[in-house]
C-alpha cells in the first residue's frame, strides 16, 4: 500500500497571524488534564468550534502550530525536506465551515470519536523536495496524512474563494486521505484500524493469468498490475480495493451508474457487485453513506 511518509530536514516558517475579526467574547481554555495544546489558539468565533470539536472528538485541531508537529516520528526527524506555513487566520471561518461541510457531516460522532487523527493541521503553502535537501520547490497541494495527524494545505487567502471545483477536488482528496490512513495507516509504523470486507476479495479471481486491458472489466477489475516481465497481470487485493474505494469516493453515483456500472463496462456485473459491497459495508457497519461523499456539491 502507499504509506504516506511526510518526511523532514525542513525550515518551517510560522506567522502567528491575528484574527481578521475578533469575538467579544474570549473562549474559554481547555482545562482537560491531558490537553497537549493550549486551546483556543485565539478569540475569534470559529475558536469557540475548535474548542467543541476537541471536546467533543478528542482531536486537535490546529491553526498554529511548530515543524514537530509534522516533522516528528517513531524513529525520529524524517529525512525528507519540507517547508510549510501556518494557515491564513483571515481564512480560518471558511476553513472551519469546509471541515465540517465537507469532511465531518459525512460521518457518525461515533465514528470521528473512534477514528479522527489526534491533529488536523491547518497550513498555508506547503512545499516538498524531491532529493532530501532544502531546494523546496516542488508544491504540494492535497492532503497528507502523518504519523498523528493529517494536514490541509492552501488554507491561505484565497481559500473562502475557492472555485467549485477546487473544492470538490479537495473534498475528495480529504475524504481519501482520511479512509486510506483508516484501512492501510498513515505510516510503516501506523497498522490501519479498520478491515476491508471480506467478501470484497471473493468476487474477482486474483490468482488469474493473460489479462488485459480490453477484458479487465468483465473479471470486475478497474486497473491492472504488472509483473516483472511488464506483462498485465491481476492486481493485488489491497491495491484493487483501494482503487474501488478511491473510484467510489470520487465519482457521483449518477456518473457511476452510467459508466463503470453500466452493461457496456460491466458486463458480468461484477464491477457493481464489489461496488455494492463497499457501500453496504460502510451503511452497516458505520452508518456512513459513502456515496454521499461524491455526491455532495
Amino acid at each position: 500500500m502507499h504509506s504516506l511518509k511526510i518526511l523532514s530536514c525542513c525550515t518551517l516558517f510560522i506567522g502567528l497571524l491575528s484574527a481578521c475579526k475578533k469575538n467579544d467574547n474570549n473562549t474559554p481554555p481547555s482545562k482537560k488534564a491531558d490537553t497537549y495544546y493550549q486551546l483556543p489558539q485565539g478569540h475569534a468565533a470559529f475558536d469557540q468550534q475548535i474548542v467543541n470539536w476537541y471536546h467533543q472528538y478528542n482531536t486537535y485541531v490546529l491553526y498554529r502550530f511548530t515543524e514537530k508537529e509534522f516533522k516528528y516520528g517513531i524513529t525520529g526527524f524524517y529525512p525528507q525536506a519540507m517547508l510549510c506555513k501556518t494557515a491564513d487566520t483571515c481564512s480560518m471561518p471558511a476553513a472551519v465551515s469546509f471541515l465540517k461541510n465537507y469532511w465531518f457531516d459525512f460521518y457518525t460522532d461515533d465514528f470521528l470519536r473512534k477514528f479522527l487523527p489526534f491533529k488536523i493541521l491547518l497550513a498555508g503553502q506547503m512545499f516538498r523536495s524531491d532529493d532530501g535537501f532544502d531546494t523546496t520547490t516542488v508544491r504540494i497541494t492535497y492532503p497528507m496524512a502523518g504519523l498523528d495527524y493529517i494536514i490541509i494545505p492552501h488554507v491561505d487567502s484565497a481559500f473562502a474563494t475557492m472555485p467549485s471545483a477546487q473544492r470538490q477536488l479537495l473534498k475528495t482528496a480529504l475524504n481519501i486521505t482520511f479512509l486510506h490512513s483508516l484501512f492501510f495507516g498513515s505510516s510503516d509504523f501506523t497498522p490501519g484500524k479498520i478491515t476491508p470486507p471480506a467478501a470484497f476479495f471473493e468476487v474477482s479471481p486474483y490468482n488469474r493469468k493473460g489479462i488485459t486491458n480490453a477484458d479487465k472489466y468483465q473479471y470486475g477489475f478497474l486497473l491492472l498490475g504488472m509483473d516483472n516481465n511488464q506483462q498485465f497481470t491481476a492486481p493485488g487485493k489491497y491495491e484493487d480495493f483501494e482503487i474501488y474505494l478511491e473510484t467510489i469516493l470520487s465519482t457521483p453515483s449518477r456518473i457511476l451508474a452510467t459508466t463503470l456500472l453500466s452493461p457496456a463496462k460491466d458486463p458480468n456485473g461484477l464491477i457493481r457487485k464489489k461496488c455494492d459491497i463497499i457501500i453496504r459495508y460502510f451503511k452497516e457497519e458505520h452508518k456512513v453513506d459513502i456515496q454521499g461523499i461524491a455526491d455532495k456539491k
